[in-house]
């Protein structure tokens, strides 16, 4: 048994160091920050909190965490591409051994090694693993949320439910977009424990209700962000040519 366990975080291992390998390899990229880069690097370096969430309330509609903790990592180690980037990189590392957790709680440990697997050689998430935002951030969250649903499926215990509840707590304070996420992860397991344990579908009710009232602080922001934001959404649809590579193109600048 133990001579298996140590195999199996080898195996994880070998996978994590394969996954940094592949997000450090062109980090360096010689055309610098793009736009959204820039911005990311731009927020970041006001004040915390507020200078950090004066610009998100009044020039942009995303969540403030990314932000945070990227103002402190340039604090302690500068602001050089790489150093900036790198961030993100770890953040896609991680991935690796959520994915192969939350694959070994909902199917096996198979599955979670072949999850494993495919993240860490996943071409888009490497992309994103390298850019200065905050998707390789929400992905990490996603399948920390995800390794919990499963845990309160078998064990539902305190300890499941706690921390099902902080991580789709930061995932909403780290993408707007996580919003659409969790809604459809409440239908669906709503739908689904109410034919098969009630009793386990107050829980999470429950759970989920909390993490509403921990994100209810912020949500004034997110209604001016909303507000503010109506202009810039309308621009997408004012071409003269709607097809569908333009779908494409608005589903990059909105998420």
């Amino acid at each position: 048994m133990l001579e298996s366990k140590k195999n199996r975080f080898l195996i994880i291992l070998l996978l994590a160091i394969l996954a940094l390998g592949l997000r450090v390899w062109g980090l360096d990229k010689p055309q610098g920050f793009w736009f959204d880069e820039l911005y990311s690097y731009y927020v970041a370096k006001q004040s915390f909190p507020l200078g950090i969430l004066e610009k998100l309330y009044n020039e942009d509609f995303h969540a403030p965490l990314y932000f945070f903790v990227l103002h402190f990592w340039m604090k302690l180690l500068g602001t050089s591409d790489v150093v900036i980037r790198f961030l993100s990189v770890i953040f896609g590392v991680l991935a690796v051994p959520a994915s192969y957790l939350a694959g070994k709680e909902f199917f096996n440990r198979r599955a979670g090694t072949l999850a494993a697997l495919m993240i860490s050689l996943n071409s888009l998430h490497i992309f994103y693993s390298q850019e200065v935002r905050f998707y390789s951030l929400t992905t990490l969250l996603g399948l920390l949320s995800l390794y919990f649903i499963a845990r309160i499926l078998k064990k539902p215990e305190r300890k499941s439910f706690a921390g099902l509840i902080i991580a789709n707590t930061l995932l909403l304070y780290t993408a707007t977009i996580s919003t659409v996420f969790i809604f459809i992860q409440t239908i669906m397991f709503t739908c689904y424990l109410f034919f098969e344990n009630k009793d386990l579908l107050k829980k999470y009710i429950t759970s989920q209700f909390i993490t509403l009232a921990l994100f209810l602080p912020y949500l004034p922001v997110v209604l001016h962000q909303a507000d503010i934001s109506k202009k810039a959404l309308i621009n997408p649809f004012s071409w003269a040519y709607f097809d569908f590579s333009s779908i494409l193109i608005i589903i990059q600048n909105w998420f």
